[in-house]
């Protein structure tokens, strides 16, 4: 208490004895970080169109699925080779990347419930290194919906019961929204948000077990690999219904922090693959039994919920699937046309070719190319670029590089170039 008394006691004689303090403007704030509907990718209601820098934006870009995937499972976050890859991308004018933020496995999000700090640390540099080459970039939150799920402790169907008290898929989703979009809502680099990746195909098993037909169960491991179950039951599975339900709840959950901060209303991906060849039937009859075309279409509608734009990921073992979706022309013309009619805005969340199509290849690849040009799809993304390990690691069958496959990145340069030139 004494020594409390002495500092008031000098404060207060050396206030006293002090000469007034020269006037001074007031300090101005720093300028308010802006950010408007031109800067991002929107999507226009009425038209179903996507709108970037005030007009409708036409773009190919690539799945750069691992770019950020590496800092995390590195034992140290401190890969940085994604660096090169976004330079290459800025060099070839390749607008835009589609990447994991979260992880793969359960365990992957360790690193983000241990050191959350580190995390977004990391995930800042990536962002900024990003925005500084002129590289846009579109989030997928939940890769695999199950691992949120595992995560947290919960069957998969916690997703089908987001509004239960004590849900903690909900709990988890809500605070993972509400960080990205308040740190990175203001930051011109994120183009727009993704929920997951084609969780639309591990719906509707229609009565079989998971010993019975296992790819419509999401993902296992037979030895727990990274913290994955090693079988599922009916509990892990979802109606179409009720994932179209959580892809609504994610895009409230972002429109509120957006409306929030009074940000600009970014457009808002599935993740979505192509619709089954027997999804009505699976999600109305429980059986399996073939679309028709108006069938095939509903579903293809219903499955992306209330977002305003729909997510496919055509690939060439979808041709022939079904009458009407013979070949890589028609399935990608008879999407838009879909999405036309019903004002949505289409992006192909992943197309490519990968090794086994052998001398035929890089004619699969131009059927890709001419029906993006042909179709106007405004929105598209090559699967896959650069992934760890290159043409030797996981990725080894569909990874494109600027030594290996490049022809590919060479026709994301042809599809760029020509709407450039043909919406100027």
């Amino acid at each position: 208490m004494l020594y409390i008394g002495l500092l008031l006691v000098t404060s207060s004689s050396c206030s006293q004895d002090s000469p007034e303090e020269p006037w001074q403007p007031p300090v101005k704030p720093p300028p308010k970080v802006m950010i408007t509907a031109n800067d991002v990718l929107t999507l226009d209601n009425t038209t179903g169109k996507l709108r970037k820098d005030g007009k409708d934006y036409y773009g190919a870009g690539v799945n750069y699925y691992d770019a950020f995937y590496r800092v995390i499972i590195d034992g140290t976050h401190n890969d940085t080779s994604y660096r090169h890859g976004i330079q290459v991308l800025q060099e070839k004018g390749i607008p835009f990347i589609r990447f994991s933020v979260l992880g793969f496995y359960p365990n992957d999000y360790n690193y983000y419930k241990n050191n959350e700090m580190g995390y977004f640390a990391k995930l800042d540099e990536f962002v900024d290194f990003a925005k500084k080459h002129n590289v846009g970039l579109i989030p997928s939150f939940f890769w695999n919906h199950s691992t949120v799920c595992d995560f947290v402790g919960e069957t998969v169907n916690a997703w089908a019961k987001l509004d239960e008290p004590g849900n903690k898929t909900n709990t988890f989703m809500a605070t993972y929204v509400e960080k990205m979009v308040k740190r990175y809502g203001k930051n011109s680099a994120i183009w727009a948000w993704e929920f997951g990746n084609e969780a639309n195909i591990k719906t509707d098993p229609a009565g079989r077990r998971y010993d019975q037909q296992s790819w419509v169960y999401p993902i296992t491991s037979s030895n727990a690999q990274g913290g994955l179950p090693t079988t599922r039951t009916f509990e892990d599975t979802l109606s179409t219904a009720e994932l179209s339900a959580a892809y609504n709840k994610f895009q409230t959950l972002i429109r509120e922090q957006e409306d929030k901060l009074e940000l600009p209303h970014r457009a808002v991906f599935s993740g979505n693959t192509n619709t089954n060849y027997a999804a009505y039937s699976r999600f109305h009859h429980g059986k399996w039994d073939a679309n028709t075309k108006e069938q095939y279409e509903e579903m293809m509608i219903l499955q992306n919920g209330n977002l305003g734009t729909v997510t496919i990921h055509p690939y060439l073992g979808n041709e022939g699937s079904t009458s009407f979706n013979t070949s890589m022309k028609n399935i990608i013309a008879g999407a838009k046309a879909i999405c036309d009619r019903e004002k949505r805005a289409l992006f192909l969340g992943e197309f490519g070719v990968d090794a086994n199509y052998g001398t035929n290849t890089q004619v699969k690849w131009r059927e890709y190319v001419d029906a993006i040009k042909d179709n106007d799809i405004q929105l598209s993304a090559l699967w896959v670029f650069d992934t760890l390990g290159g043409e030797t690691g996981y990725m080894k069958e569909w990874v494109v590089t600027t030594t290996f496959r490049s022809y590919q990145l060479d026709g994301l340069v042809e599809i760029n170039n020509y709407f450039k030139s043909k919406y100027k």
